[in-house]
């Protein structure tokens, strides 16, 4: 439980990792690498049925493998900060490792690598929802995705006293 003293915000102090037991059936495991330590991960299979989206998905997040006052972590400030999944979070690090460099910007190896990876990813998010790549639109976050419609299409097909419901 969290406390606060004169309006500042006292976080819980037992933390701890929960190692999921291997000799679970349906599971695949894998040990993800971290700058402090390694953290045993298990992956949802699609054989075991039915079960809520985030109880199939928690074993894919790292971070939600801890316990906090003695409870299983839960993480609901999404909109500041979402988590990654182990498959996002080895990404990242082959990016990082591999080829770190400005997207679009360069003409030198790293950035034609970082730019063919990003226009890869850009044609795979295409082929998922059945687009084109020239369609997809890569933003920040959901406001500024809100915004670049708003200004894009907005200014060019509303005009004053037109409502858009909500």
């Amino acid at each position: 439980m969290m406390n606060t003293m004169e309006g500042v915000l006292k976080l819980p102090y037992s933390f701890r990792i929960i190692k999921p037991n291997p000799k679970r059936a349906n599971r695949a495991f894998c040990t993800v690498p971290s700058a402090s330590a390694s953290v045993t991960v298990a992956s949802p299979n699609p054989i075991l049925g039915p079960g809520s989206l985030g109880h199939l998905t928690r074993p894919d997040f790292p971070i939600l493998h801890q316990e906090v006052n003695g409870k299983k972590l839960v993480y609901l400030d999404n909109a500041a900060t979402s988590q990654k999944p182990t498959a996002v979070l080895l990404a990242l690090q082959k990016y990082y490792e591999a080829w770190n460099s400005n997207v679009h910007r360069g003409i030198h190896y790293l950035s034609a690598k970082a730019t063919d990876e990003y226009e890869l990813a850009r044609h795979k998010v295409a082929n998922f929802i059945n687009a084109s790549s020239g369609e997809i639109v890569f933003t920040r976050n959901a406001t500024e995705a809100i915004n670049l419609v708003a200004y894009s299409w907005g200014l060019s097909n509303l005009k004053a006293g037109d409502e858009v419901p909500s």
